[in-house]
């Protein structure tokens, strides 16, 4: 029997707290939500990007509550800038101007699959302190 890395494992407390947070929030039921995309089109529209979304981030993907300019999908978590944006201490803003001159980003999902190289978020903080999530936006142009 093979044996793996306890690291490999174990969460930390803080995102097991998190991941029961994003299970319990309700928000898995807000994808398609008129509301939601609303606000996600007058986010894009008054910033000039071609695309916004809201992700939600759970365990191993992230998916989108509701997306503007292309269709909501799902992406694997690990490397994808919103795993990265929810990880920021003090939930600061992430900003990527170019992602293929960003080492830690150059393999994104959304850099590989939609050819995303501009990347703005910030992140969906609950009243107790999980980021669920971000709110995003994305370019095709650096």
């Amino acid at each position: 029997m093979m044996h793996q890395n306890c690291d490999s494992i174990v969460e930390s407390a803080a995102e097991v707290r998190r991941q029961v947070r994003v299970l319990t929030s309700g928000v898995f039921g807000m994808q398609g939500d008129a509301e939601l995309s609303r606000i996600v089109e007058r986010v894009a529209t008054a910033t000039g990007f071609p695309y916004a979304a809201v992700s939600i981030v759970d365990r191993t993907r992230l998916w989108l509550a509701a997306a503007y300019g292309f269709d909501p999908r799902e992406f694997a978590r690990p490397d994808s800038f919103c795993d990265a944006a929810i990880q920021i201490p003090g939930f600061a803003p992430l900003c990527v101007a170019d992602a293929w001159r960003e080492p830690r980003f150059k393999f994104a999902p959304a850099v590989i699959e939609m050819n995303v190289r501009a990347y703005y978020a910030a992140p969906l903080v609950t009243g107790d302190g999980c980021a669920l999530g971000t709110l995003c936006l994305l370019d095709q142009k650096p």
